[in-house]
């Protein structure tokens, strides 16, 4: 208790170089925690969505575009392309489901996507509505949960939609929709949507818009096994020729992963180095304290400080320092990731929401305390050294002494 005390006081003495020391090392272990964190959460969300389709079809475009607004609604949206494609894809043996993709309508802001029914069968959770049913009727409307929660809608109210995505007062739908039912959070861009029965979305449209030109802006393919992946994909590109793009969603995910991986491993190489730096801004802080306190050092002997005592001190110093340090860069990072699943943006939550700390962010600091503790070792040893050097001089000034007052300098280290 004594020696945490008086490594206390020394570290107060010293707190200008101390705080700057605990920030560098908190903000460093705070990033580094945090990209760990993001490439952990893309791997698994990247394997979570990709079970969603098997294939994408729509507009000739790039294939990743086409996975990505797909499974991520990321990008503008595809082309349209006639909806008799469903019908003639449907018929396809090999074709469990097709699930219409569109967006080409809006609610204050937000895309509405003309869909099936099909859409909430494929969302993976147990429970998938959280507050009443899906497409109960023609004109029914399902909600989102993150954005039912900020919109404040309930079932059986009314809304309206439009067409266009930043339409005026008379680009509005004169027929409201009832909200049938709320989904369960997914932790998926579902939780972010507003979603109504396609069908009748194209009567509107007709009925509504009939100079324009609407269609899907792409399709969502199930197949009955995976092993039929590659032939119904050739199938579908010979039948339409140049007129549709066919993708596979689980390999143009992987080309994304793999290229975010490289760019977050290149930046986790940066804050590595700044982590080394910091934990070596520590070290030179304490052993060059410990160079310009030769005299307190020197006192403590005189007081009856054994060279373990002296040693333990010179050890616990920068250890205390980078534990702080790595407790606080912990904090910030749970803080960051706590308010970004709140007030984060929408691709946040769809890429990363709702993703746990696993053993990789835990790994991550347990790497930084263990490197750090090694540092540690480093001013203790040379404490040690200058008790050894200060033992030896005085025994070689005092060689007359009697051997009782030898022994007891000799006790003081």
């Amino acid at each position: 208790m004594v020696i945490l005390q008086m490594v206390t006081k020394s570290l107060l003495r010293r707190k200008n170089r101390v705080i700057i020391a605990l920030l560098a090392m908190s903000v460093s272990v705070f990033f580094v925690m945090s990209l760990t964190h993001m490439k952990v959460g893309l791997a698994n969300s990247l394997s979570r969505v990709s079970g969603q389709a098997d294939l994408i079809v729509g507009a000739p475009a790039q294939p990743v575009h086409l996975a990505l607004f797909g499974l991520f609604r990321l990008g503008n949206p595809p082309p349209a392309i006639s909806y008799d494609y469903v019908r003639q894809i449907k018929n396809n043996p090999e074709v469990a489901s097709v699930i219409p993709l569109s967006q080409q309508e809006s609610h204050r802001g937000y895309a509405v996507t003309g869909t099936t029914e099909q859409l909430f069968d494929n969302v993976g959770i147990g429970q998938v509505f959280a507050r009443g049913e899906g497409f109960s009727d023609s004109h029914s409307v399902v909600l989102g949960a993150s954005f039912a929660r900020h919109s404040g809608y309930l079932p059986g109210e009314k809304m309206t939609i439009a067409a266009g995505t930043e339409p005026t007062f008379a680009d509005e739908y004169p027929e409201p929709f009832t909200i049938t039912g709320i989904l369960s959070p997914t932790g998926s861009v579902l939780d972010n949507g507003i979603f109504v029965p396609i069908t009748t979305l194209q009567t509107m449209r007709g009925k509504y818009r009939p100079d324009e030109q609407y269609g899907i802006n792409l399709l969502l393919v199930k197949l009955l096994s995976k092993q039929a992946t590659l032939p119904v994909q050739n199938q579908i590109k010979n039948a339409h020729g140049q007129s549709l793009e066919v993708v596979i969603p689980a390999q143009e995910l992987a080309y994304v992963h793999q290229l975010a991986s490289r760019v977050i491993n290149m930046v986790l190489g940066i804050l590595a180095i700044t982590v080394l730096m910091g934990v070596l801004m520590v070290f030179f802080s304490v052993s060059g304290s410990l160079a310009e306190r030769r005299q307190e050092v020197q006192t403590l002997r005189m007081l009856g400080a054994r060279t373990h005592q002296i040693v333990v001190i010179s050890f616990l110093e920068p250890l205390l320092v980078i534990l702080l340090a790595s407790l606080g860069g912990f904090l910030l990072f749970i803080a960051g990731v706590s308010l970004l699943e709140v007030f984060g943006p929408v691709e946040w939550r769809a890429w990363v929401g709702k993703q746990k700390i696993s053993i990789n962010e835990l790994f991550t600091l347990l790497s930084v305390l263990t490197f750090g503790c090694l540092m540690a070792f480093v001013p203790a040893w040379m404490a040690y050294g200058q008790c050894s050097d200060g033992q030896q001089k005085q025994k070689s000034t005092q060689p007359g002494l009697p051997a009782k007052h030898s022994s007891r300098v000799e006790g003081n280290c």
